[in-house]
């Protein structure tokens, strides 16, 4: 039996394929990120099943190795022609919502806003704003819609 470090298996676990339209925009800064999404466009909900990316997690130790973990069970989001959208994990899809067009927090300009009932065990309380940079990718900014506190981004791919 051979012995695979855990490490190793953490930061490929997820990994991108190769000619995925989002791979661009995995390394970006906060700052870089905050620039393609203010540029980016809410003409039209997103419509079809995104791989996901979770590509900075706010004030964490280290925010870019917390967001890989955590792209590891997070596989994407899938949307319906009516605006409802459900979360994919490894294995399973969970805590379907309805998304709309709405002010964004970051700018004060249209973004497609998806939030959560606020029962919800897991994101009750979170606000995820996107914007499509290019056709097919789609950058989001999460909020803690509670204390109004910017929790990180992900990018959204179409397959």
């Amino acid at each position: 039996m051979r012995f695979v470090p855990v490490a190793i298996v953490l930061l490929t676990a997820g990994s991108a394929q190769a000619g995925e339209p989002g791979r661009a925009y995995y390394r970006l800064s906060p700052d870089e990120l905050t620039a393609q999404f203010t540029a980016g466009a809410a003409t039209q909900p997103p419509a079809a099943a995104y791989r996901a990316r979770v590509v900075w997690y706010e004030n964490a130790l280290v925010p870019r190795f917390r967001a890989r973990v955590q792209s590891i069970l997070f596989r994407g989001k899938t949307f319906a022609d009516d605006g409802s959208f459900t979360n994919r994990f490894v294995g399973f899809s969970a805590l379907p919502s309805q998304g709309r067009t709405d002010t964004s927090w970051v700018d004060g300009q249209p973004a497609y806003v998806l939030e959560y009932p606020l029962n919800y065990p897991l994101f009750g309380s979170y606000r995820d704003e996107l914007r499509e940079v290019v056709p097919g990718v789609w950058i989001g900014r999460v909020w803690n819609r509670t204390n109004g506190k910017s929790i990180g981004w992900f990018i959204l791919s179409a397959p």
